[in-house]
């Protein structure tokens, strides 16, 4: 069996899977140790784990000797690379491209198949432009919605906000206005990197990700949601390799 990780700085996601698909699943705050996960899975033999990780090395370093432990493998990590199939990585610099943001634009041109925006809402907001032939032609970051309300409550007095995104129409009360605030912002990036395709001749498929895309859905009710991108990537990576 293959155990799976996609660490981010908030939280970090798990699944283990055998040829049949995910056997079980779950996700562990930042903070928490590995060893909490061993109770949950010390029933199933697991032969290799797979990782995607944006997080300090202390915090690779911490799953390397919790996997060697527990199971006696160590770790493969993913890395970004210059070009995996059709994919070609835009930065002049192909590893300081976040591993996160790579797996997602590999996952995402393998079902689409064609020109695509690729946007990953969570700790930070990532928007990632491919063109038809796979080219990478850059991306926008932004701070994560949960980034802005907390940013909000700590630098505005007495707005203290929390929610999810909904539509862009103006809010008729303080809450309402931050949210319909934050989608406009998000609708905003989404559009300037469909235009920039639609610039080039093409007509792209938007391709989200990420916990607090979901209420995106309603603003773009063509996108296709695909909520474990990152860990579809990383399947494409090691699967060949």
């Amino acid at each position: 069996m293959i155990l799976q990780f996609d660490m981010g700085n908030t939280r970090t996601k798990w699944r283990l899977r055998n040829d049949g698909g995910t056997v079980v699943r779950g996700e562990l705050d930042g903070s928490v140790c590995f060893s909490s996960l061993s109770c949950q899975i010390e029933e199933f033999l697991v032969d290799q784990v797979w990782v995607a990780s944006v997080v300090a090395p202390s915090r690779n370093e911490a799953l390397n000797a919790w996997a060697k432990e527990m199971f006696g493998v160590l770790p493969r990590f993913a890395r970004s690379q210059a070009e995996f199939g059709a994919v070609k990585n835009g930065y002049s610099m192909p590893q300081r491209l976040g591993v996160d943001r790579w797996l997602a634009m590999l996952a995402a041109f393998n079902y689409v198949r064609g020109p695509c925006v690729v946007v990953d809402c969570g700790s930070a907001i990532t928007v990632d432009l491919l063109d038809a032939r796979g080219m990478h032609l850059g991306g926008y970051i932004a701070p994560g919605l949960v980034q802005m309300q907390r940013s909000l409550a700590l630098n505005t007095y007495a707005v203290d906000i929390e929610g999810s995104p909904g539509g862009p129409s103006p809010g008729k009360d303080t809450q309402s206005a931050v949210l319909a605030g934050q989608t406009a912002m998000l609708m905003g990036l989404i559009q300037q990197a469909t235009a920039e395709l639609v610039r080039l001749g093409q007509s792209p498929e938007l391709v989200l990700t990420g916990g607090d895309s979901r209420g995106l859905n309603q603003v773009f009710p063509g996108a296709r949601f695909i909520s474990d991108l990152v860990f579809d990537g990383l399947e494409l990576v090691f699967a060949v390799s």
